[in-house]
């Protein structure tokens, strides 16, 4: 049998700012290997973890382990990638599809670590991100280069250019692009406090609730109009103006509805409440602002969106399999009703109390 010759790679290395997936096309063409699938045999880094070993690419490439150490995590599932100071889990990564800005591939020899970022579409200096050659082919990660798709032989910059309109007027990628270094900063001061990807999910929560008003679910949208959510609720957000977010919501599920609960309003708004950008993770400035917002829409101080410390009578007498006036007789026997507090008709349970009933019902 006869044993593979270990043949060393041209000396690539990992430029700033490019990932993993970036590297590995871009390698694979420099060294003329026939698919990155032979390169990663090659060096030992096709695993069942799917993780590079900063050592062995160290070897492949006569470099320093170190410049290859952020790549390793990148290639685990649901391990984080650092960029620029801030942390993006492998999913928060577009994987499905490869984008560039052809402008910037004819100066540059590596590829922008934001072009794999789904709240990016565009360059701050040219225009619109594509995801195609200009051939019409779609560029794909099994591409053998960077600029070329699998069936064009001259780089993406000598075919004839894919018409691309100049920079758009898109505030929230502006922000996000200047959050990374790559624009000139905007602050924003409720979005600053928070993780770059959380701020994003922010922003898109706020245009949903703009968008659609009162739902009880949230429907699936296609990524164009995730984008213009978040560019709607970041104008919102920008301004200051959460309430007027809030205001179709309330509005139309008061025609439905008729009464949003004190004790947890924003629980009572449809998909609002499964909204886990919302749910008061973003640090106290978020959560004071849409406490401000909602309240003012409401009519009266909200402090906690989310209070989990009382309960739906209705729910707690389904969940103990007893009527609400049996609910009521076992308050009153335990001396827990002045506990209680009542909003129109509905009553609404302590949790502790609650664990009580549940335990003393066995």
């Amino acid at each position: 049998m006869v044993r593979e010759t270990w043949v060393p790679a041209v000396a690539v290395r990992p430029a700033v700012g490019e990932t993993g997936r970036a590297f590995m096309v871009r390698a694979t063409a420099s060294n003329g290997w026939p698919s990155q699938k032979a390169f990663r045999r090659r060096i030992g880094a096709l695993k069942s973890e799917r993780k590079l070993d900063p050592a062995l690419m160290a070897r492949a490439f006569g470099c320093d382990s170190s410049e290859f150490g952020h790549f390793a995590d990148e290639w685990v599932f649901s391990h984080v990638v650092s960029f620029a100071g801030h942390h993006f889990r492998t999913d928060e990564i577009d994987g499905k599809r490869r984008r560039i800005c052809p402008t910037c591939c004819a100066g540059l020899q590596s590829a922008r670590f934001e072009w794999e970022l789904p709240q990016i579409t565009q360059c701050p200096d040219h225009g619109p991100l594509t995801g195609s050659c200009a051939c019409g082919n779609p560029l794909t990660w099994s591409d053998r280069h960077m600029w070329v798709c699998n069936d064009c032989p001259a780089p993406i910059w000598e075919l004839p250019p894919a018409p691309m309109a100049g920079p758009s007027d898109l505030p929230f990628e502006r922000y996000f692009l200047g959050r990374l270094g790559r624009s000139v900063p905007v602050p924003c001061p409720i979005l600053d406090a928070l993780p770059l990807p959380m701020a994003a999910d922010v922003a898109e929560a706020i245009g949903g609730v703009l968008e659609i008003g009162y739902a009880l679910s949230l429907p699936d949208v296609i990524d164009d109009e995730r984008a213009r959510r978040r560019e709607r609720g970041y104008r919102s957000l920008a301004a200051g103006d959460v309430g007027r977010a809030f205001s179709p919501a309330v509005d139309e599920f008061r025609a439905r509805t008729g009464n949003i609960s004190p004790k947890q309003p924003i629980a009572s708004l449809g998909f609002i409440a499964g909204i886990p950008a919302l749910h008061a993770r973003g640090g106290e400035k978020l959560n004071d602002l849409l406490c401000a917002g909602l309240g003012r829409v409401l009519g009266y101080p909200v402090h906690d969106l989310w209070r989990t410390d009382y309960l739906d009578g209705e729910w707690c007498a389904g969940d103990l399999g007893i009527s609400m006036a049996q609910l009521i007789a076992k308050l009153r026997d335990g001396g827990w009703m002045s506990k209680c507090p009542t909003d129109a008709d509905r009553l609404f349970v302590p949790v502790d109390v609650v664990w009580l009933l549940r335990r003393a019902a066995g």
